[in-house]
């Protein structure tokens, strides 16, 4: 699993609702925790600040 642009949390969730051998695969799994450290915690879950 390569892709360019790391994927959100809600993405993966799509996955996991959609396909959920392939969320659980321990490569899967570990693109996951790439992608939310790459994003960082606010940007992988899409947190809003609390200004809006």
């Amino acid at each position: 699993m390569i892709d360019k642009k790391p994927k959100t949390f809600a993405e993966w969730q799509q996955l996991r609702k959609s396909n959920p051998r392939l969320y659980y695969r321990s490569d899967t799994q570990n693109q996951i925790l790439q992608d939310a450290t790459a994003l960082g915690k606010d940007a992988f879950y899409i947190r809003k600040s609390e200004d809006e």
